[in-house]
């Protein structure tokens, strides 16, 4: 997720459930170093197509796990028919 958004996202957390005060180690880190994580893990997806998948966390709250499922499933065709018996 690009960590600006992520930023807000934390900013109304911090507003609705009192994160300003308690938080946890890596809300507290500041937005370059967010970003620094984030490109560190795109390039380890980027260099491991084969066991990584980027997921967008920039959708609806539920979305993310449909998306998730399908990338499980499309690795893991097993899974499907073991589901269908």
């Amino acid at each position: 997720m690009d960590p600006e958004a992520a930023f807000k996202r934390v900013a109304l957390r911090a507003i609705e459930d009192g994160l300003a005060q308690t938080g946890d180690r890596f809300e507290k880190e500041d937005l370059n170093w967010h970003k620094r994580l984030r490109e560190g893990f795109l390039e380890i997806a980027r260099n491991n197509p084969d066991r990584c998948v980027v997921i967008s966390a920039e959708q609806s709250a539920d979305a993310p796990e449909t998306t998730i499922w399908d990338a499980v499933c499309q690795r893991f065709p097993e899974l499907l028919r073991g589901s269908q018996a």
